[in-house]
Protein backbone atom coordinates (compact mmCIF):
# COMPACT_ATOMS: atom_id res chain seq x y z
CA UNK A 1 0.00 0.00 0.00
CA UNK A 2 0.98 3.68 -1.26
CA UNK A 3 1.72 6.21 2.01
CA UNK A 4 0.97 9.72 0.91
CA UNK A 5 3.94 12.59 1.32
CA UNK A 6 3.58 15.95 0.53
CA UNK A 7 6.45 17.41 -2.27
CA UNK A 8 6.53 21.05 -2.19
CA UNK A 9 3.30 21.45 -0.07
CA UNK A 10 1.40 19.21 -2.76
CA UNK A 11 -0.08 15.87 -1.52
CA UNK A 12 1.53 13.14 -3.76
CA UNK A 13 1.71 9.37 -3.20
CA UNK A 14 5.15 7.87 -2.73
CA UNK A 15 5.31 5.06 -4.90
CA UNK A 16 8.65 2.59 -5.23
CA UNK A 17 11.21 2.25 -8.33
CA UNK A 18 10.15 4.57 -11.29
CA UNK A 19 7.95 6.49 -10.30
CA UNK A 20 10.76 7.74 -7.50
CA UNK A 21 12.82 8.43 -9.77
CA UNK A 22 10.34 11.01 -11.63
CA UNK A 23 9.49 12.57 -8.47
CA UNK A 24 13.32 13.16 -8.00
CA UNK A 25 13.50 14.37 -11.18
CA UNK A 26 10.50 16.22 -11.08
CA UNK A 27 11.96 18.14 -7.93
CA UNK A 28 15.54 18.95 -9.83
CA UNK A 29 13.44 20.79 -12.29
CA UNK A 30 11.18 22.60 -10.32
CA UNK A 31 14.36 23.97 -8.68
CA UNK A 32 15.83 24.73 -12.10
CA UNK A 33 12.34 26.21 -12.85
CA UNK A 34 12.58 28.25 -9.62
CA UNK A 35 16.27 29.24 -10.10
CA UNK A 36 15.31 31.14 -13.66
CA UNK A 37 12.21 32.27 -12.35
CA UNK A 38 14.05 34.62 -10.06
CA UNK A 39 17.45 35.10 -12.35
CA UNK A 40 14.90 36.12 -14.44
CA UNK A 41 12.59 39.06 -12.17
CA UNK A 42 9.54 36.69 -11.93
CA UNK A 43 6.48 36.37 -13.60
CA UNK A 44 4.05 38.83 -15.25
CA UNK A 45 0.29 39.06 -15.59
CA UNK A 46 -1.74 35.62 -17.05
CA UNK A 47 -1.62 37.49 -20.97
CA UNK A 48 1.99 38.46 -20.69
CA UNK A 49 3.05 34.92 -19.70
CA UNK A 50 0.71 32.78 -21.76
CA UNK A 51 2.51 35.00 -24.92
CA UNK A 52 6.02 34.20 -23.57
CA UNK A 53 4.84 30.66 -23.31
CA UNK A 54 3.68 30.37 -26.93
CA UNK A 55 6.56 32.07 -28.24
CA UNK A 56 8.96 29.60 -26.31
CA UNK A 57 7.24 26.60 -28.00
CA UNK A 58 6.96 28.24 -31.22
CA UNK A 59 10.65 28.14 -31.25
CA UNK A 60 10.71 24.63 -30.42
CA UNK A 61 8.30 23.45 -33.12
CA UNK A 62 10.44 25.29 -35.65
CA UNK A 63 13.46 24.37 -34.66
CA UNK A 64 14.54 21.81 -31.85
CA UNK A 65 11.50 19.47 -33.06
CA UNK A 66 12.92 19.23 -36.28
CA UNK A 67 15.94 18.95 -35.31
CA UNK A 68 15.45 16.20 -32.99
CA UNK A 69 13.70 14.13 -35.38
CA UNK A 70 16.99 14.50 -38.04
CA UNK A 71 19.11 13.23 -35.35
CA UNK A 72 16.62 10.30 -34.72
CA UNK A 73 16.11 9.41 -38.16
CA UNK A 74 19.78 9.60 -38.85
CA UNK A 75 20.15 6.80 -35.66
CA UNK A 76 17.64 5.16 -37.20
CA UNK A 77 15.73 5.65 -33.80
CA UNK A 78 12.52 6.81 -36.07
CA UNK A 79 12.08 3.87 -38.42
CA UNK A 80 8.40 2.43 -36.75
CA UNK A 81 7.18 5.36 -36.12
CA UNK A 82 4.08 6.44 -37.49
CA UNK A 83 4.17 8.56 -40.92
CA UNK A 84 3.08 11.65 -39.21
CA UNK A 85 6.42 11.86 -36.96
CA UNK A 86 8.84 11.94 -40.67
Amino acid sequence: MSSISCFRGRPRRKASGSADEYDRIAGEELGHAEMWLRELGGISDTQNNLKQTIRGEMADYKTSYPNFAHNARAAKALTNWPTAFR
